[in-house]
């Protein structure tokens, strides 16, 4: 009988070290992975950034509209038509959007994250030309002058 629970115990001695190795290397796993990728949060506020990235290029894109339809820059961004698409997506709040001159403008959002220059970085506007996207976290604002109104397919945002 001895013999029996002597060996009985050294197989559960072995199953509990087993099984601390496995989870171990679980909880090890789950970590290193996280270190690779970030967590959920960091996530999260990346594709955020990447919303806001996308709204402003989609903003300019109407403001260009805007100003090949009218003549002007609008005062306010509440005056162009789609402007309630151009919220932040965590708070809901409009961008910040100034006409500086007549054909200069400045709109301001709010970053959670950090981007460098690396090509997902850059936007695509009118006649070819790029605009450096990269950015801090916190408020960054983009100071854009429309040169040509007299026909749209000259319209160059900078």
């Amino acid at each position: 009988m001895d013999i029996i629970c002597g060996m009985r115990k050294k197989h559960s001695n072995s199953g509990v070290i087993m099984l601390v190795i496995i989870c171990t290397v679980f909880v090890a796993s789950i970590v290193w992975g996280l270190m690779l990728v970030g967590s959920p949060a960091d996530a999260l506020a990346q594709k955020l950034d990447e919303h806001r990235l996308r709204d402003i290029d989609e903003l300019h894109w109407e403001l260009e509209s805007h100003v090949a339809s009218t003549g002007s820059l609008p005062e306010t961004i509440e005056e162009i038509d789609t402007y309630k698409r151009f919220l932040d997506p965590r708070t809901g709040e409009p961008y910040t959007y100034k006409q500086v001159h007549t054909l200069e403008y400045e709109v301001c959002v709010t970053y959670e994250t950090v981007t460098t220059g690396n090509s997902d970085a850059y936007s695509r506007v009118p006649k070819g030309d790029y605009i450096d996207r990269s950015h801090e976290i916190g408020e960054v604002c983009y100071t854009r002058v429309i040169l040509n109104t007299e026909d749209r397919g000259n319209i160059i945002i900078r």
